[in-house]
């Protein structure tokens, strides 16, 4: 018997399209297997590349401080792992160089330091009792939260030599008012500070804060030469803005005849410059 020549076709198309689809499956467990392949070459590469700049972090910090005890600047990448072992390491040379004069600390970016690293660097800072010039600046989304500002203010309390203080930190790093409070209210310990400089983007907002007053700590800067303040009052609408304080405020630095720069963005705009 002759078979239909349409039967012939229509095994043709079977066995064609089961092809198919078996290529189609190899393909995807290829392509799965290739992604997999890249995944862990990303994972390997980026694990390298951390020990890498660690390591060279390592490198160029021990060898500053074999260079010179005077001025130290220490830097962190933008989007650098944490490595706690390694920032203990730091804590622990910063808190050894007891004549230093001068530092800066710069946290780029996304720097991702947890709680305890930064306790660790906050501690090493804390035993410069000699230094005199201190910058520190803190990139947009290093997660310094509350915990981490309050660190930063003790150990600056111990810091009674400084003449001249530089603090910026940028947004996302869900700082609290009180924390920036007490911050500001530990600069009473700097009688010999001349030159000050706070700038703070953002900060969070808890409804108990309401009356808090942020002047106070500042009325102590007897010493003060040139002060620059920068705050984001779009942050503090619900916190207690005193007319009276801040007018206070602003009329001890005429007196003095102080450099003063004070300037506040937000709903309440205000610029300042007192010569």
């Amino acid at each position: 018997m002759e078979i239909p020549s349409n039967f012939k076709v229509f095994i043709i198309q079977k066995y064609l399209s089961q092809g198919l689809n078996s290529i189609k499956q190899t393909k995807q467990i290829y392509d799965q297997q290739q992604q997999i392949q890249r995944l862990e070459q990303i994972k390997i590469a980026h694990i390298k590349r951390e020990h890498n700049y660690w390591q060279l972090l390592r490198k160029s910090f021990t060898s500053s401080l074999r260079q010179c005890e005077q001025l130290v600047k220490l830097e962190f990448e933008p989007y650098c792992a944490d490595n706690s072992a390694f920032v203990q390491e730091i804590g622990g040379w910063l808190g050894k160089l007891k004549d230093l004069i001068e530092l800066s600390l710069i946290f780029n970016q996304s720097t991702n330091l947890k709680q305890e690293s930064w306790k660790y660097v906050f501690q090493g800072l804390e035993q410069l009792k000699q230094l005199q010039k201190l910058e520190i600046i803190i990139g947009e989304s290093c997660s310094l939260e509350e915990q981490g500002l309050n660190l930063l203010s003790y150990a600056i309390s111990s810091l009674t030599c400084l003449k001249k203080l530089i603090i910026i930190i940028n947004k996302s790093n869900y700082v609290s008012v009180l924390s920036l409070k007490n911050l500001v209210d530990n600069f009473k310990y700097f009688s010999q500070i001349e030159e000050l400089k706070l700038q703070v983007q953002e900060y969070q907002i808890d409804i108990s804060e309401e009356k808090l007053n942020l002047w106070q700590g500042l009325s102590f800067l007897q010493s003060i030469q040139d002060l620059d303040i920068s705050l984001n009052l779009q942050y503090l609408l619900r916190i207690q803005f005193s007319k009276n304080a801040h007018t206070l405020f602003i009329q001890t630095y005429l007196a003095k005849r102080t450099q003063f720069s004070f300037k506040l963005k937000g709903e309440r705009k205000g610029r300042y410059f007192f010569n």
